[in-house]
């Protein structure tokens, strides 16, 4: 989307969904940042966002996908909302689920992690290129990425996530809910996918 005013700060993680992680009281996370080894408390305005992360420029014009992703998290935050408050998965209609089911395969790709992952495929062909005695360079089809190349490839995923929805969809929808003695965490990359597949 074009436009002049984007909001500067921009969340990888809805502010919707942080909300319930909070004291209940002004909004404050206790947050542990793993890389620092550091604890500490803060506004959820403050945490799982960065300045302009979505912003991108095509052809010179300044771009950003933040506007249309606030759009889908307003009619994903009445059905969260709802979920919660009935304790159940229930009540929601099919377009509900698939409404859903697009919000989390966009929140699958629009997080540090997802761009951390893409940056780290590029480097290992890379290194494997070079291992087998070639120049990364020379390679047809191959091409480094710096941190720019990485944020437009994940913004691009991001936009084209609804060919991912139909993954979330088409699973068994069940809800967990602990006990306040118990509080579930949340991490910067919510979306927790674990496979019991044996593939051998």
């Amino acid at each position: 989307m074009k436009n002049d005013s984007f909001p500067k700060r921009q969340h990888y993680i809805p502010q919707f969904i942080l909300k319930n992680f909070t004291d209940g009281t002004n909004q404050q996370l206790n947050v542990f940042d793993k890389q620092e080894e550091k604890e500490f408390k803060t506004n959820i305005i403050n945490i799982a966002a960065e300045k302009g992360f979505y912003d991108f420029e095509f052809k010179d014009v300044k771009l950003s996908i933040e506007l249309s992703l606030s759009q889908l998290e307003s009619k994903a935050t009445d059905l969260i909302n709802g979920i919660i408050k009935e304790g159940s998965v229930a009540m929601l209609t099919d377009k509900d689920k698939k409404l859903l089911s697009l919000f989390f395969a966009i929140q699958k790709n629009r997080v540090t992690a997802h761009r951390t992952m893409i940056s780290e495929l590029n480097k290992i062909v890379e290194d494997h290129i070079i291992k087998m005695g070639y120049d990364p360079s020379k390679v047809k089809g191959f091409n480094k990425m710096d941190e720019k190349d990485v944020k437009e490839l994940s913004i691009k995923m991001t936009i084209d996530a609804e060919k991912q929805a139909p993954y979330f969809y088409n699973k068994a929808w069940i809800l967990f809910q602990t006990k306040e003695n118990m509080p579930f965490l949340i991490s910067d990359n919510p979306i927790v996918m674990q496979n019991n597949n044996n593939f051998k």
